[in-house]
């Protein structure tokens, strides 16, 4: 018999949602300085256009005379623009690439959106890749999360070198709560979540933890709706940042829809900290409780 996740025994713990402080930048349209140790390696100097602000959006036009490189997307040359956008910690991000109606039914600029960082030996890697939206599926949706403060460098790149146009990039923030294993999240409300276009195929409202792994047994992690009549649904992806699990070696397991509980119970093929997403339907709304499961006690009463 499947019993709720309220019988197991968890130490329960109050949510509260962490406060986050946004600053918004002053380098908005200025070209990267010389010390950028970011943005330079990766498209150079010619392509740079600043850093992102969190709290209002951010318009620019490729227009293909400055910045054109391969695009191993693409497969082909094409043009571009590149950002640099701060991460604080314990945060997600969800970074929307607008194209732009330039005159009454025309929107010249078609392109996608792809985050970078790089590695200890400082080479810039893909670390997300953008779901396309919208008509045409012009637009393209990241999204990001990360337990610690961290710099990306966002690659604004059009689908051909002809598809140069006006854009506006659009930063969206939220909590990750971090989730101390085998203690019950309860009370958690969908609202305080990211707004999506893109991530589940509609627009949803997503609601992000973190968790951590330190061996490679099975992660077991359940949430369960305590109010509303909203259908949830689960993601459990990284340890990368990107939440779509894209990347070559990370773990994406996406639970069906379901009105009351549901658990996760996959094996990871790395030791990091993963990322639960939950999301509701943006018309819609519940409350729910979440929990990372460890101690034999709790997983043997798990129903298989």
């Amino acid at each position: 018999m499947h019993r709720s996740l309220f019988t197991r025994p968890f130490t329960r713990t109050s949510f509260r949602p962490l406060l986050l402080v946004l600053t918004a930048s002053a380098a908005l349209g200025a070209a990267a300085c010389a010390g950028d140790e970011i943005l330079a390696p990766i498209d150079g100097a010619p392509c740079a256009r600043g850093t992102l602000s969190t709290t209002r959006s951010t318009e620019s036009t490729v227009t293909g005379r400055d910045c054109t490189l391969w695009s191993e997307y693409e497969y082909g040359r094409v043009s571009a623009e590149t950002w640099t956008l701060p991460l604080k910690a314990n945060t997600g991000y969800v970074v929307r690439l607008v194209a732009v109606e330039t005159s009454p039914g025309v929107v010249p600029f078609n392109g996608s959106l792809t985050a970078y960082e790089r590695d200890t030996e400082g080479t810039p890697q893909v670390v997300g890749f953008g779901n396309e939206f919208g008509p045409g599926n012009r637009n393209s949706e990241l999204v990001l999360t990360t337990v610690a403060a961290r710099t990306v460098a966002l690659r604004v790149e059009t689908a051909s070198l002809s598809d140069t146009g006006a854009y506006r990039i659009e930063v969206a923030t939220c909590p990750v709560t971090p989730l101390v294993p085998d203690s019950l999240y309860s009370g958690i409300s969908t609202a305080l979540g990211c707004r999506s276009e893109a991530l589940f195929g509609a627009p949803s409202r997503l609601t992000f933890f973190s968790l951590a792994t330190e061996s490679l047994d099975p992660i077991l992690v359940g949430y369960e709706r305590t109010a509303g009549t909203a259908s949830l649904r689960g993601l459990l992806s990284g340890p990368d940042l990107d939440v779509h699990g894209m990347l070559s070696g990370s773990l994406y397991i996406l639970s069906g829809s379901t009105p009351a509980e549901w658990f996760f119970d996959d094996t990871p093929d790395r030791i990091g900290r993963y990322t639960l997403t939950v999301r509701v339907h943006a018309d819609s709304s519940a409350t729910f409780a979440v929990a990372h499961l460890t101690d034999a006690l709790t997983r043997a009463s798990q129903p298989r």
